[in-house]
């Protein structure tokens, strides 16, 4: 609650050197520390470091159980989508994979969210391989026949756009 005070007065820096302290003290539970792991994230973000704060979302998934992680993606989504505004399409690309690798199978309304930033996201650092593989890992979570073709139909653009024939007739 302090560090929430002390952001909430422009105090971002003293908020997170207090959440570091937490997170560094052996007496809090895994949870506590993902807490303060996600907030060191979310407070990183917003100072535009965003090296640390992709590494604080890692350590809060180190930290957090499966389930805790899926009940704050709301947070984890939140960050993921401001990674691409600071150009950090690479943090956003990792944990959004992350969370299909974690979430597949899970039935949640921002799954396809997820799955089409991480085929953007790789599309735009033209790692379009990374797309490929990235269609032929998660088709199968549950999305429908029309929200894949539509997201075949931007990644075949995309490779036409650019003339990337050899990926367009692998999905072709």
């Amino acid at each position: 609650k302090k560090s929430i005070e002390l952001e909430k007065q422009g105090q971002q820096k003293l908020a997170i050197k207090n959440l570091e302290d937490i997170f560094n003290n052996r007496q809090y539970p895994d949870k506590i520390k993902g807490d303060s792991a996600l907030y060191l994230a979310q407070l990183n973000q917003y100072t535009a470091a965003i090296k640390k704060s992709y590494h604080w979302a890692n350590t809060a998934l180190r930290y957090y159980t499966t389930k805790q992680a899926f009940n704050k993606r709301a947070d984890f989504i939140r960050i993921i989508d401001i990674y691409p505004i600071s150009n950090n399409f690479y943090a956003a690309t990792k944990l959004s994979d992350r969370f299909m690798k974690d979430y597949c199978q899970k039935s949640f309304k921002e799954k396809k969210h997820i799955f089409n930033n991480l085929i953007q996201f790789n599309l735009l650092q033209k790692k379009n391989k990374n797309a490929l593989n990235a269609l032929s890992r998660y088709e199968k979570c549950g999305f429908n026949d029309q929200f894949l073709g539509q997201i075949k139909i931007q990644m075949i653009n995309h490779y036409s756009n650019f003339n990337d024939y050899y990926h367009f007739f692998k999905l072709a």
